[in-house]
C-alpha cells in the first residue's frame, strides 16, 4: 500500500512540476509511457475534470499521497482488518 502512495505522489508531483513549467515533461525518472507532451497537462485542465475547487488535480494528489502515508505508518501498514 505503501509503495502505491510512493508511487501516486511522485505522479502527482511530475504533473504539477510540469504543468507549472518548472520541470520538463521529459523527465529521466518517469517512464516514457507516463511522460506528458509539451500541450499535455493543458489539454487535461482544460476538460471539466481537471480541476476541483479551482486547484489542479495534481495539486489535491500532492497533499492526499502523503497523508495516506502517514495513515499507513499509524496503522502499522495493516489497513484492512481481518
Amino acid at each position: 500500500m505503501a509503495l502505491l502512495a510512493v508511487a501516486g505522489w511522485a505522479f502527482s508531483f511530475y504533473f504539477l512540476r510540469v504543468l507549472n513549467g518548472k520541470m520538463s515533461p521529459s523527465a529521466w525518472w518517469i517512464p516514457a509511457v507516463f511522460r506528458m507532451s509539451e500541450r499535455g497537462c493543458q489539454n487535461l485542465l482544460e476538460t471539466p475534470y481537471g480541476r476541483i475547487l479551482g486547484k489542479p488535480n495534481s495539486f489535491w494528489g500532492n497533499l492526499y499521497y502523503p497523508f495516506m502515508l502517514i495513515v499507513i505508518g499509524f496503522s502499522g501498514g495493516e489497513l484492512i482488518d481481518r
